[in-house]
């Protein structure tokens, strides 16, 4: 018993897409494939850089002897749209950015297709349209291959969208007799490879843009930070060193003394120094003494054995 969905489509590996981007190009992420009566189509999801609502994407069309695996399946359409007629598609590829018809003549590997951009903002979409067909129209070359092109990418160029057209692969064949829609391979040309005059490595061709240079993105500054510079520190200022002898410093006696350190006058700073006498008379208090008037000379005390005389202090009497 076999087991199916009611839906006509079907997701295939990503390695079955009959059409492959460029190296470096936008990734393959989904391929959904559905079966005809007369061919297959498949639509081939790509990896999508842009804030507009669309998916990026291939949609092919193979045509050729193909029977449907299912009941109820349909023939699909000959063409897309005639290419006489493809403004009208255009128009409905990109909702609400209008697209604009490249004037030129363009072909890559497997023939001339046609493309057309536009751009809003940073948002800048391409849609191609390519049929590979056999222009030998012969018994042995028939089938064909419609693509389109779907790519929206945020801040790419015309020439960056359009690269992906020149560098796809077709990744397909029928194995029926009589389907080739890519015909015979092209001649080498005449001349190469054989004596003749001196071939330079060019550039490849310049693209010719459709749409009119981007403005300018606005330039924002942001408001530069200023730096505090503390003030410099003072190194310290190294005095000089005193220079002559060292002189000592007084005696401990003197320093503490306070005859030494407040004399009373003049003249009792330049007095000879005196030895000091011990008395056994009482200490007059201070307050009763009179103010000198005049300083006075050290009195020398004689001895109890020399002869009583002026200024002598006799000695107390002996208690018999």
């Amino acid at each position: 018993m076999q087991v199916g969905t009611s839906s006509s489509e079907r997701t295939v590996a990503n390695s079955s897409a009959y059409i492959l981007p460029p190296p470096g190009g936008p990734a393959v992420v989904a391929v959904t494939e559905r079966t005809y009566t007369n061919g297959i189509q498949q639509d081939i999801a790509l990896a999508t850089n842009s804030s507009l609502p669309v998916q990026n994407g291939f949609r092919v069309r193979l045509y050729g002897p193909i029977k449907a695996v299912a009941e109820g399946q349909t023939a699909m359409p000959e063409q897309f749209q005639p290419l006489r007629n493809i403004d009208s598609e255009v128009r409905r590829v990109v909702p609400g950015m209008p697209l604009q018809r490249a004037p030129f003549y363009v072909q890559n590997r497997y023939g001339a297709f046609g493309y057309a951009v536009g751009r809003k903002g940073r948002e800048t979409c391409l849609y191609g349209f390519q049929n590979i067909r056999s222009r030998q129209f012969t018994w042995n070359d028939r089938g064909s291959i419609d693509i389109r092109l779907r790519l929206c990418e945020t801040g790419a160029t015309e020439a960056q969208l359009l690269a992906v057209m020149y560098g796809y692969t077709a990744n397909v064949f029928v194995d029926a007799a009589g389907w080739n829609p890519y015909g015979q391979p092209a001649a080498v040309p005449e001349g190469l490879g054989s004596p003749g005059p001196d071939v330079y490595p060019t550039a490849m061709g310049q693209l010719e843009p459709v749409l009119p240079p981007a403005p300018a993105a606005p330039v924002v500054r942001t408001p530069r930070r200023t730096r505090t510079v503390a003030p410099a520190v003072a190194a310290p200022v190294e005095l000089p060193q005193p220079v002559g002898p060292a002189v000592p410093p007084p005696p401990a006696a003197v320093r503490t003394s306070p005859a030494a350190a407040t004399p009373s006058s003049p003249a009792a700073s330049n007095t000879a120094p005196t030895r000091s006498v011990s008395t056994l008379l009482p200490t007059v208090p201070a307050a009763s003494r009179p103010a000198p008037s005049t300083p006075r000379a050290a009195v020398p005390i004689a001895s109890p054995s020399a002869s009583s005389g002026f200024g002598a202090v006799p000695p107390p009497p002996e208690n018999r």
